[in-house]
């Protein structure tokens, strides 16, 4: 029990208190994380993060056009210049960028009404694609070109049940990239392209990306440059990349300069250990074979002989000899089943597809399916 001394205090106390659970929440300061970039200037750019705008939400829309610099008192700006903001709220900031914004970094900062967040340092490029020959490279080997680009372009490999296509994914929009193609110089003469294995129009799946199995949102992204072309000589050469949706070219790298060696006996050994300790690491029963998909496979196409059909042998066995496959198993087993035509008579005469497997229409379903035998070796 308080003494009388002690009352005073303790009503003071309580008051204090009160009176600092009856004070209006203070406003905190907007955080926000930025995907990975570059981004192009005059894009779209979305933030996602919190304390973004007003909470709650000032109520007053956003014209249809011309689209404000401020709105709710909330304003973004991209190396010092404002953008023009589409949609805001306390998660989500949808802005154009500044479309006179120089290639390279610069700091992204939002300010609603006085509090401003840290700025976030992200990086601008309005070439749209940069690519670079992943090392080493020599002939009659594999050569990956990974390729940067703003946000929302991306490629995804693989994409359909076709290795040899090079795809975009996208959210269906009109401005998605429907195809990607690479070309391919040498001192300044225009290469043809590798002519394709024959795959019949129906065992390739095009209902959509293959998804789920984690390449498609792994950076960095890449294609394989030996797929589209089958360098023999070493040598300098140039490729630039184009992706187009329909007749329109949306995005393109300019001409990229590489350097192509010779193939050392040794590097060519030490390569094909490399790719069967892959291929036994990632397993045939790995219930997410993004190793097989995105890179053992394609990388044993670029010489497809007996040493790499070897290797693949207890993949394609397990895949393409199973009775029932479901989801995302159908098209693992269609590409698989597509790459193996790289082998020519050769793979033919380790598996005899008595029972063409059926491929499917629309998305995977709980379905049986039939499937070449496997013979011995």
């Amino acid at each position: 029990m308080l003494g009388r001394s002690q009352r005073p205090a303790a009503r003071c106390v309580a008051a204090c208190l009160w009176a600092a659970w009856a004070l209006p929440a203070q406003p905190a300061k907007p955080q926000f994380q930025l995907t990975q970039g570059p981004f192009r200037p005059g894009g779209i750019l979305e933030i996602y993060g919190r304390h973004l705008g007003p909470e709650p939400p000032c109520g007053q829309p956003l014209p249809w056009g011309p689209y404000p610099a401020e709105a709710c008192g909330v304003r973004v700006t991209v190396g010092g210049i404002s953008g023009i903001l589409q949609f805001v709220s306390a998660r989500l900031i949808r802005l154009f960028l500044p479309a006179n914004l120089a290639d390279g970094a610069a700091p992204v900062q939002v300010c609603v009404h006085h509090l401003c967040s840290e700025p976030v340092m992200a990086r601008f490029a309005s070439r749209a694609v940069v690519l670079q020959l992943q090392e080493p490279a020599y002939v009659h080997m594999p050569l990956w070109i990974a390729v940067d680009m703003p946000a929302p372009y991306r490629v995804v490999y693989p994409c359909h049940t076709d290795p040899w296509e090079f795809h975009g994914r996208g959210t269906g929009g009109l401005y998605d990239v429907d195809d990607y193609k690479i070309e391919l110089r040498h001192k300044g003469t225009l290469l043809a392209e590798a002519p394709r294995p024959t795959i019949p129009a129906a065992a390739i799946d095009k209902s959509g990306c293959m998804s789920g199995f984690g390449f498609e949102d792994t950076p960095p992204f890449r294609l394989p440059l030996h797929l589209a072309y089958r360098i023999a000589t070493p040598g300098d050469y140039e490729i630039r990349l184009t992706g187009s949706h329909g007749p329109d070219v949306l995005i393109q790298s300019a001409w990229t300069k590489i350097a192509i060696k010779p193939r050392p006996r040794a590097a060519h050994d030490a390569w094909l250990r490399a790719m069967a300790q892959k291929a036994r690491s990632a397993g045939p029963r790995d219930p997410r074979p993004s190793a097989l998909l995105s890179d053992v496979v394609p990388s044993l196409l670029a010489w497809p002989d007996e040493k790499a059909l070897r290797i693949l042998l207890p993949v394609y066995s397990y895949w393409l000899g199973r009775r029932r496959l479901l989801n995302g198993d159908i098209y693992v087993a269609g590409f698989l089943r597509n790459s193996l035509t790289a082998f020519g008579k050769l793979g033919e005469a380790r598996f005899s597809p008595t029972n063409p497997p059926a491929t499917p229409r629309t998305r995977p379903s709980h379905r049986a399916a039939s499937h070449p035998t496997v013979q011995a070796p």
